[in-house]
């Protein structure tokens, strides 16, 4: 792989490998291809350690991490893929299970059916189709009335009035430190369907203090960040619900960031290699 996008589900739902590819390659001339490695509620901790061993395993060019301000913050109910055992395994703590997870095609499988997919290969034909390249794209699409706006601000009130964890923040300076000098590493700041300009004073001064810290400390690092919610471009079709995109949603957004990477290679800020292996074949 070229590139991998990493965060929560507002990555796994909202960047699309495919349409980013098509885009980078119209705006650069050179063909990239990416995968969508996103955990749903993932924090800072998670994806610093998932980081790492993907740049290990499969020594991508470029790592886009889709940041949302819920990684951030204290309270959160994130998924302790830390304390996995095959997490455990690739931090030099062995045990069975992580090395059976890390070498065992036999034992995935047997996670899979462990996990309520009785019949697996269904299950896998499924996924090949619907998640290609990782990516999990929704078909459904949401309008939303005043209620659900009501509701939007009060869940953002809610996320973004914990407190910041430290650790949180400690652990993105270990992201921003993880490139080496053939492993490039950019950012895109994720969308929300209400704008927070949309928002309560006190959250929108919470989430822009947070945010603001985040791009300037990737600006010291020299990676590459983008913002998108203080310019909102996402159609109103384009959502499954008030935080995640749909396909088209998806679509949208994945091509606008192909043009940004495409736009940061030709310009310096971004240093990929031209690839000049032969294009696979769809």
């Amino acid at each position: 792989m070229d590139c991998l996008f990493l965060g929560n589900s507002l990555v796994l739902f909202g960047l699309d490998p495919e349409a980013f590819a098509t885009a980078y390659e119209s705006a650069s001339g050179q063909h990239i291809r990416c995968f969508n490695f996103a955990v749903p509620g993932v924090t800072v901790s998670g994806i610093v350690a998932l980081a790492r061993i993907l740049a290990e395993d499969y020594h991508p060019r470029l790592i886009i991490y889709g940041v949302s301000a819920r990684d951030f913050t204290g309270g959160v109910e994130a998924p302790a893929i830390l304390e996995t055992p095959w997490f455990r395994y690739r931090q030099g703590n062995f045990n069975i299970d992580g090395w059976l997870a890390d070498h065992s095609y036999a034992y995935r499988y047997y996670l899979l059916y462990s996990h309520g997919m009785v019949t697996i290969e269904p299950a896998l034909a499924h996924f090949k189709t619907k998640a290609r390249r990782g990516f999990y794209p929704f078909t459904m699409t949401t309008m939303f009335d005043a209620a659900a706006v009501r509701r939007a601000r009060a869940i953002a009130a809610a996320t973004f009035g914990n407190a910041i964890d430290p650790q949180q923040l400690e652990a993105f300076n270990s992201l921003l430190s993880l490139p080496a000098t053939d492993l490039q590493l950019a950012l895109v700041e994720m969308p929300w369907h209400l704008a927070a300009s949309e928002w309560t004073p006190d959250t929108a001064t919470h989430y822009h203090q947070l945010m603001d810290d985040v791009a300037q400390r990737a600006q010291r690092s020299g990676a590459p960040y983008w913002e998108t919610m203080s310019s909102p471009f996402v159609p109103d079709d384009g959502w499954v619900d008030l935080w995640h995109l749909n396909a088209r949603g998806a679509d949208v957004v994945s091509r606008w960031l192909g043009e940004r990477v495409a736009h940061a290679v030709n310009s310096g800020a971004l240093h990929l290699p031209h690839d000049t292996r032969p294009r696979p074949t769809p």
